[in-house]
């Protein structure tokens, strides 16, 4: 399995990209991004704790554009790594798996305490974020296989 890790920038928000692989991927995605995004929203909004640990919450759906190279998306919410340390902070991380599940992509979307999280479940950012990281995902696993 291979993972790839993004830096974010300094509102917390993982990077953005633009390009016709992308408007591929929102057109046909946009429907299960949305519906994920949904259920997600309302099931960290009544499970996700405000201080400290929690159990993940979690949805998937499948790729719907062709031409990437990606199978199953996951968006999941859980505490922070450094939960020690920040027992308040949460983050947003998207799985995605290759087409041919031998390869594993993982970067954590945002960073923040609980409401800050539900509020980036119903922005704009959070669509966006995971149409770019589908996308970086599917060139990361297309780089792969040239090798």
């Amino acid at each position: 399995m291979v993972a790839r890790i993004i830096h974010m920038d300094n509102n917390n928000n993982y990077r953005k990209i633009s390009d016709s692989k992308t408007e591929q991927i929102h057109l046909n995605n946009k429907k299960y991004i949305t519906e994920s995004l949904e259920k997600l929203y309302k099931e960290s909004e009544r499970r996700i704790a405000e201080y400290g640990n929690f159990q993940n919450v979690k949805t998937s759906f499948k790729n719907r554009v062709k031409n990437l190279d990606i199978k199953d998306v996951e968006i999941c919410v859980k505490p922070s790594i450094l939960l020690k340390e920040r027992p308040k902070e949460r983050e947003v991380e998207i799985s995605i798996k290759s087409a041919d599940d031998k390869h594993k992509y993982a970067v954590v979307l945002k960073r923040g305490e609980k409401e800050e999280i539900l509020k980036f479940l119903q922005s704009k950012d959070a669509m966006e974020s995971i149409e770019s990281a589908m996308q970086d995902a599917s060139d990361s696993f297309s780089e792969i296989e040239l090798y």
